[in-house]
């Protein structure tokens, strides 16, 4: 069976092909009020059809509810262009996530002025001052012992972070590591939100999206 991350890529793929293929015809016009319309009908019919795996449907689902609250606000289009092109990114990368690419993402980070913090133990509300930088902290117990005998990454690993999110959303796609948003703000660390990087960037949520 397919990863989810390669499912969703196909999806979004078979959505955009799908849209090309009914604007070529002159079915749907090429602007964003009847493009969204056409999105929104797309989700609905593959949810009803079942046309994609039981693990896409909560994904579909939230679409379809973005595109009946919000309609061209949604933007599904671009939504669907933005996880093609960051899971291709991805795709490029054939190493696994590993404690040298980790500790490679901290050593980036810090270049740029963050405060990188990977020997405390996170409890509840736990308190990492930063001075103004930005911040990013990470239990010692999971980035020391989360890795399998090859050091590569075997359970999910919590980050918190505070401050330039884009930034290290960016900066860790361009190592091939891909980010999902848990919490904004709240966390066990005060004032940093929570991001997951997953085994394999495998995990069944949308990923954030890196500017690359």
């Amino acid at each position: 069976m397919a990863l989810f991350k390669e499912q969703l890529l196909e999806m979004v793929t078979t959505g955009l092909n799908d849209l090309q293929a009914a604007q070529e015809s002159g079915k749907v016009p090429a602007n964003p009020l009847h493009e969204n319309h056409f999105f929104g009908a797309w989700v609905t019919t593959a949810l009803k059809t079942k046309r994609f795996d039981s693990i896409l449907v909560s994904i579909l689902k939230g679409w379809q509810q973005q595109a009946r609250t919000l309609g061209v606000a949604a933007n599904l289009k671009q939504q669907f262009i933005d996880l093609k092109s960051t899971y291709q990114h991805i795709a490029t990368f054939e190493h696994r996530i590993n404690t040298d690419l980790l500790n490679l993402l901290c050593e980036k980070l810090a270049a740029l002025t963050w405060q990188i913090t990977t020997d405390v133990s996170v409890t509840k509300k736990l308190s990492v001052k930063s001075g103004g930088l930005s911040s990013l902290v990470i239990a010692a117990e999971q980035f020391e012992n989360g890795y399998n005998e090859q050091g590569e990454l075997k359970v999910k690993l919590s980050c918190y972070v505070r401050g330039d999110t884009s930034q290290f959303i960016t900066v860790a796609a361009s190592l091939g590591i891909l980010l999902f948003k848990m919490t904004s703000y709240k966390s066990k660390v005060k004032f940093h939100g929570e991001y997951i990087i997953q085994v394999n960037n495998n995990l069944a949520e949308l990923p954030e999206i890196p500017d690359v």
